[in-house]
């Protein structure tokens, strides 16, 4: 397999190129990396694509497909896998089309997360393209595995953008007026985003999760969802909708207003389940984030096995610790260590010694990261 795009983003973080090329190495042959940032490290993209049974791409910006199977079409070959990793698909589309004519096996695919973030439980399309995508698509599949992702497979490639429109479109487009929105309100208003951070309401605080979620993203990530929204009439209603429905929020008067969420939450949600489902999650989220912030720690351990969490928890209990909250962080192969992280929030009332606590865990494999208010 060859992966264009392989090279991690800095010394530590990875791209979704880098993650497959690291997961698929132990797994594969050989595995060619083809990235400029390389240098030296990385292979020839003509011979990478000659030698290789499968091709995957994930490059960014998404349109250098384009451009990479322009020079370099030649060395492809009927029967080759193509696999594609990409935000935005309509500048690619064609180019993924004319593969599958020339009878190679092309699947798309598209992580439903940050590469940095750890892929378990994330979701991933995959879309097959043209005729002949089955090998390419059951390629995918394992990939998926791999990664232990959830293979979302009824959106078609065709359909990407509609998809798109619907969950990345509205989010993004949401979250950067409301960013735009903020900082015009800040600085007429004299508060400071710390200030408002400080006083936000549990609404606010569950959404400013969404918003900072966006915000720490490249912004040109958000102008080209944006972008390709805006590229057909189908999803340039999207943002229409939100335009019409802000509109009718600054001029309605509250009795219509009232009446216009009801309808629209009746239409969304008509059973309730949706509500019904989301509304736990919500209170458990934000009952962890209070545990968490009021005292909490987090500790490391290289062992991630059977017995691990009770093994801590039987130091913290010695050590007079109560725990309020707890999630944890399997680590993944690409973060250059293993075992676990356990994030804690612990009562407040708690009392312990510090380098004591240190020593204990420290004979089972475990160490304290971080320790907060």
């Amino acid at each position: 397999m060859s992966v264009f795009g392989a090279a991690r983003r800095d010394a530590t973080t990875p791209t979704w190129g880098s993650k497959f090329a690291d997961r698929i190495e132990p797994r594969a042959q050989r595995v060619l990396r083809v990235d400029p940032k390389l240098g030296t490290q990385g292979y020839d993209p003509k011979q990478a694509i000659r030698e290789s049974d499968t091709v995957l791409f994930a490059v960014t910006p998404d349109e250098q497909i384009n451009a990479i199977a322009a020079e370099h079409g030649c060395e492809f070959h009927e029967g080759q896998v193509i696999l594609e990793c990409s935000t935005t698909k309509l500048q690619i589309a064609e180019t993924l089309h004319n593969l599958d004519r020339r009878g190679l096996s092309v699947c798309s695919i598209h992580p439903g997360a940050r590469a940095d973030l750890p892929s378990r439980g994330q979701n991933m399309l995959i879309m097959e393209v043209g005729s002949h995508g089955a090998q390419a698509k059951v390629q995918a599949e394992e990939m998926a595995g791999i990664l232990q992702m959830n293979p979302i497979e009824f959106v078609s490639f065709e359909r990407h953008p509609l998809a798109m429109a619907i969950t990345q479109g509205v989010d993004h487009a949401i979250q950067r007026a409301k960013i735009g929105a903020q900082v015009r309100l800040l600085q007429l208003f004299g508060f400071t985003l710390e200030q408002a951070e400080a006083m936000a309401f549990a609404n606010t605080r569950l959404g400013n999760l969404a918003t900072a979620r966006v915000a720490v993203q490249d912004p040109a990530v958000s102008a080209k969802i944006i972008a390709e929204a805006r590229a057909l009439p189908e999803t340039r209603q999207m943002l229409d909708t939100l335009i019409a429905k802000l509109t009718e929020m600054r001029d309605a008067d509250p009795k219509a207003l009232a009446q216009m969420f009801a309808d629209d939450i009746n239409a969304l949600d008509p059973d309730g389940l949706w509500r019904k489902k989301m509304f736990p999650r919500t209170g458990r989220v934000l009952e962890q984030m209070a545990n968490l912030e009021i005292k909490g720690m987090q500790i490391h351990s290289v062992q991630n096995e059977i017995g691990t969490l009770e093994a801590i928890t039987a130091v913290l209990r010695r050590n007079g610790i109560n725990i309020t909250a707890i999630t944890s962080h399997n680590l993944e192969p690409e973060e250059g260590r293993p075992g676990v992280i356990f994030q804690l929030g612990i009562d407040e009332k708690s009392i312990f010694d510090l380098q004591c606590l240190s020593d204990d865990l420290a004979t089972i494999g475990a160490k304290i990261e971080q320790v907060s208010k």
